[in-house]
């Protein structure tokens, strides 16, 4: 494959530089499946955007003590193909102005993740929330979360060798909740989005 490199950032403008070699079907087809593992290994190295969701009016906890799903997505089986690579969720909202506690969790698959302090009693104040998921093997991930309270407190938790399903075969929930420990608290948390990358 003379004319094609198979580095995807080698490639030429000119439509000239970029045609299979001349040959038998076998030939060409060798060609196309090297493009194809160009492109794969290209994107694998990649951020890729694979969720972004945002609400004008706010997403918050109903007017009761159950914990509610503000925002969700699901990231597909194998996402996380190779190990050391990343999912990466950014949420942000606000926390009423009320002297409850609100509870804001950040889940990947079935495990919420909450940093010690986050929600005491926060009042009127505007949050930010991230986590990052690496994979350390199929069945393994390291566990980053980041809490930010209007830039002035913030709160971090890292959980190094989590147990998960295997990624390889299992989707994994991705997503942000809130929750008053007080009846007819409605939005005492109130998420606006959420943002979902792979990092290869």
């Amino acid at each position: 494959m003379a004319n094609i490199s198979t580095s995807v950032g080698d490639w030429s403008t000119t439509a000239a530089s970029n045609q299979p070699d001349s040959g038998d079907a076998a030939t060409l087809q060798a060609d196309l499946q090297a493009i194809q593992a160009a492109v794969r290994t290209f994107f694998d190295s990649a951020t890729v955007c694979k969720s972004s969701q945002t609400n004008a009016s706010g997403v918050g906890n109903a007017a009761n003590t159950n914990e509610a799903d503000l925002f969700t997505y699901t990231l597909p089986a194998n996402a996380l193909s190779a190990n050391g690579m990343s999912v990466r969720m950014v949420s942000w909202g606000t926390f009423a102005a009320t002297a409850n506690t609100k509870n804001l969790r950040s889940y990947f698959g079935g495990t919420a993740y909450i940093p010690e302090g986050t929600g005491n009693g926060f009042n009127g104040k505007q949050f930010k929330t991230e986590m990052i998921v690496t994979r350390v093997d199929n069945t393994h991930v390291s566990v980053s979360v980041y809490h930010c309270v209007d830039d002035n407190d913030a709160f971090v938790l890292a959980q190094p060798n989590e147990v998960v399903s295997a990624l390889s075969s299992n989707t994994m929930v991705i997503k942000v909740t809130g929750q008053s420990p007080v009846a007819g608290a409605a939005s005492d948390v109130l998420a606006y989005g959420m943002k979902v990358w792979v990092v290869g």
